[in-house]
């Protein structure tokens, strides 16, 4: 199972666990999918601080079944931030309401 927790608070999403689905002779796709968004998250802060500077530390741990990142947000920036980390919560709650026995959301 992939579990994936956010942090509003402290802009932090981590995610570990793979979800096991594949079906015979395919790859895991539903991890693929939350792998992608989470990616896709880390992507998106990279560019709003390159067009912006809009981050003061962005942290990030990626390993086999592991990603975690942190953004520190300038003051000014910390709206942006949380809007992109929303749009990648409402990505892995739809993936979680589709697939619920292969990935999990928390909020923290």
């Amino acid at each position: 199972m992939v579990r994936i927790r956010f942090d509003m608070i402290d802009f932090r999403m981590t995610m570990d666990g793979h979800a096991m689905a594949p079906r015979e002779g395919e790859f895991d796709l539903v991890c693929c999918a939350a792998s992608v968004l989470g990616q896709q998250l880390l992507y998106s802060l990279e560019e709003f601080d390159e067009a912006h500077e809009s981050l003061e530390k962005l942290e990030t741990e990626i390993e086999p079944g592991h990603l975690m990142i942190r953004a520190k947000a300038k003051e000014w920036a910390r709206a942006g931030v949380k809007r992109r980390m929303e749009y990648c919560q409402e990505g892995m709650e739809m993936l979680a309401e589709r697939y619920p026995e292969y990935v999990k959301v928390e909020e923290e």
